[in-house]
């Protein structure tokens, strides 16, 4: 391996490190859109684009308050790099943005917000992510026309790769700690209808499913309600039905 090979490596081998996820997912985008512009410096600023249900897009964290306005004219306008790399797949080097004539409408007002130039890759889903689809795109802008190069859109496409991992291993631990918080919520409803009602455990959550769906609430957040009012509101506080 090369001088500048070991180098590369080294870096990306610390990029696995500092990328940790964290319980916050804001704090996981902004540490990768930080990151993002280490490993490539030709960058100014940075923005992370996620899927959220049925492929709407939004911006999850930025550097710069103007990363967040080119990614709106995106999503306004419904063409752009990030866009397309989001739903489609495909990395996108983008020199000029005023004279690429992929995005006609995008590209000329960008340039006028000051943002010539973009890197945009893919944030693909894990392999041992339930869900095939893609996590999003990382958007790597410059204010200078005809900096960016092939080698930034190779670095950006190999830091992809860990961003991926840390937004989904946050998205994975997010999920898992507010699950062991809900069951913990459950159980003290149980307990409290219980000790209110003098049920057993079977009764209780009984209880507990007949007044989710009777209100249309999800059981947690009923189970929720119980634990702090102590018990169900007023008009249901009569004895449950056997």
């Amino acid at each position: 391996m090369t001088d500048e090979g070991s180098r590369e490596a080294a870096h990306f081998a610390r990029l696995s490190a500092d990328l940790l996820p964290d319980l916050d997912p804001e704090a996981t985008g902004e540490r990768v859109c930080r990151l993002a512009l280490v490993t490539v410096p030709a960058g100014d600023f940075c923005s992370l684009t996620v899927r959220r249900r049925r492929g709407r897009l939004e911006t999850l964290a930025e550097t710069d308050e103007l990363a967040g306005q080119c990614d709106a004219l995106q999503y306004e306008l419904g063409e752009g790099p990030c866009m397309e790399s989001a739903l489609e797949d495909q990395p996108f080097l983008v020199p000029s943005t005023a004279t690429d004539p992929r995005w006609p409408r995008w590209g000329p007002k960008v340039a006028e917000l000051g943002a010539h130039g973009i890197v945009s890759v893919q944030l693909k889903a894990p392999p041992w992510q339930r869900s095939p689809e893609p996590l999003g795109a990382i958007n790597i802008y410059c204010r200078e026309r005809g900096v960016l190069s092939e080698e930034d859109l190779r670095r950006a496409r190999l830091f992809a790769v860990p961003a991926a991992q840390a937004l989904a291993l946050t998205r994975l631990a997010r999920g898992l700690d507010e699950a062991v918080e809900s069951r913990h919520r459950i159980g003290l409803a149980q307990g409290i209808l219980m000790q209110r009602f003098g049920i057993d455990p079977d009764a209780a959550f009984g209880l507990l499913e007949r007044r989710a769906s009777e209100s249309n609430t999800k059981l947690r957040d009923v189970a929720a309600e119980i634990v702090a009012e102590g018990g169900l509101p007023q008009a249901d506080n009569a004895r449950p039905r056997g």
